[in-house]
């Protein structure tokens, strides 16, 4: 696939997932699965960042 930038963390990286036509790293995915609900503050950015991306995804599709 070559190298991205990722979306959550600004990296670029071989590894990742593409979401929504976006990209997030290995290391990120890693870091999303582990984060507990209840560690408010990555939690939370994590949630906001691929809600951003939902949203960006859509906004392109109407377009």
């Amino acid at each position: 696939m070559g190298f991205i930038e990722c979306n959550t963390c600004g990296n670029t990286r071989e590894e990742g997932l593409g979401l929504f036509k976006s990209y997030i790293c290995k290391e990120c995915l890693d870091k999303i699965a582990v984060t507990d609900m209840k560690d408010t503050v990555y939690y939370e950015y994590y949630k906001s960042v691929i809600k951003g991306m939902w949203i960006d995804y859509i906004a392109q599709m109407e377009s």
